[in-house]
């Protein structure tokens, strides 16, 4: 069972935006807790998300650069949670302490509807998530130049020409349908 937090805590959370919240509800509780409400007085302007990090996930920095990175893709135009900054500037906070649970950080997205695409997913929507990796890079590669991005973090990346060939499977939860989709490429550019 999820442990949902003190919803007091989220609400005086909340109040550091000056947002009073109808309809709220967690609606994700794994890494992160999120909750989805409608700002009291909105008018059309959508609903909100409420993140708060878990304790193994209170990175200041790391959260910081997340924010930085939504708000210049969304800037940019692209579908994405755009941050809500809060009064002061900024966009995160930090809770009370609650009992034995220490400080933890929060941010406020816009709320994007969507829907998960484990079992209809195409070649399509695959297409999508490549012109979205690439507004990522270069997104990325912007913030550096400008000394906005910086990281001594390793990078990793996937070997996509191992999965191209077939030297490498998808996760089990890929399905057959999509772990086929890596392979077409490979297999047109073969024969050209």
């Amino acid at each position: 069972p999820m442990n949902y937090p003190d919803k007091e805590n989220t609400l005086a959370l909340l109040s550091d935006w000056g947002v009073t919240p109808r309809g709220l509800r967690c609606v994700a509780n794994s890494d992160c807790e999120v909750w989805r409400f409608t700002p009291a007085g909105a008018a059309g302007g959508g609903d909100l998300s409420l993140r708060i990090y878990a304790e193994e996930r209170q990175d200041a920095d790391a959260i910081d650069v997340e924010m930085l990175w939504l708000r210049d893709l969304a800037n940019q135009g692209l579908h994405v949670p755009a941050p809500v900054a809060l009064p002061g500037g900024g966009y995160r906070a930090t809770s009370l302490a609650s009992g034995s649970q220490p400080p933890r950080h929060a941010v406020l997205l816009q709320w994007l509807p969507g829907r998960m695409l484990f079992d209809s997913l195409r070649p399509l929507h695959l297409h999508r998530v490549g012109v979205l990796t690439a507004h990522l890079h270069a997104s990325a590669a912007r913030l550096h130049v400008q000394g906005l991005l910086r990281s001594d973090r390793p990078v990793h990346s996937p070997d996509l020409d191992a999965w191209a060939e077939g030297r490498r499977r998808l996760p089990a939860w890929a399905g057959p349908r999509l772990a086929a989709v890596p392979a077409r490429p490979s297999a047109v550019s073969a024969r050209a």
